[in-house]
């Protein structure tokens, strides 16, 4: 609720909406966990009652916190592909993969305690040890981000290099090769979640597909797209031609 004083001298009194910032990084995460952690036990103590508030602790925020920060998940280390730009360097879970896994542990949480009926406790410990959960919403990603190039690096220039078409015309496609994906996110800006915090899926984004059977959205990843499609079928923006250059055909 917000007052504030009209022109006429009187007070009025309006609802807004007030978004906080995500965190930015391990601290900033670990002092809203704090405050999460302070309202939940102040309402366990206040409603009595709940059942689903009983035998709630600051250590079940505590362990929940150091398992998102720790060598599991935000302290993941990954040795990289062979053939990388720097090899023998470690692959680092992106911070926005480990907010979305995290993201991802609370709304289990809830649904634990709304359909299961089991305490908030004990759901928190519950869906730290849930490794289908942590296949699904992180390593799988993950994996899936490390095999097509980390999603925080992509080449720059005009796309010469190790992918460039070989001399005398059409590049030589063998095989399984003609749906190999790495190389065409080149110039991308990718995204892993809708602007409503659903998850993207990674699968649908290659040239293996998805089976439907995910529940993710089935989206092109690529920032301001947004359309049925993978990012492998995605168009690149029209190179502009230089004036008195004419469009060839399509």
């Amino acid at each position: 609720m917000q007052s504030s004083l009209d022109p006429q001298g009187h007070i009025r009194i309006t609802r807004t909406k007030q978004k906080l910032e995500m965190p930015v990084n391990s601290e900033a995460y670990r002092r809203v966990m704090r405050v999460e952690m302070f309202a939940w036990l102040a309402m366990a103590s206040r409603f009595k009652a709940k059942d689903w508030l009983q035998g709630l602790e600051s250590t079940h925020f505590l362990k929940f916190t150091d398992y998102v920060l720790g060598e599991r998940v935000a302290g993941l280390r990954l040795p990289s592909l062979p053939g990388a730009d720097s090899p023998g360097t470690q692959f680092r879970p992106p911070w926005h993969s480990v907010l979305s896994y995290e993201f991802r542990l609370r709304k289990e949480a809830f649904r634990l305690v709304n359909e299961e009926r089991v305490t908030l406790a004990t759901a928190l410990e519950r869906v730290v040890r849930d490794t289908e959960l942590k296949e699904l919403c992180f390593t799988t990603p993950l994996a899936l981000s490390l095999a097509d190039g980390s999603p925080t690096k992509f080449r720059k220039g005009n796309g010469k290099g190790k992918h460039e078409t070989p001399k005398g015309g059409k590049p030589s496609l063998k095989g399984s090769e003609v749906l190999k994906t790495p190389g065409m996110f080149a110039g991308f800006t990718l995204i892993s979640t809708t602007p409503d915090g659903r998850q993207i899926c990674y699968a649908f984004n290659s040239a293996r597909g998805c089976k439907g059977k995910c529940g993710r959205v089935h989206i092109c990843r690529v920032q301001g797209c947004g359309k049925a499609h993978g990012v492998h079928q995605h168009k690149a923006p029209a190179k502009t031609l230089p004036e008195g250059v004419p469009t060839p055909p399509e």
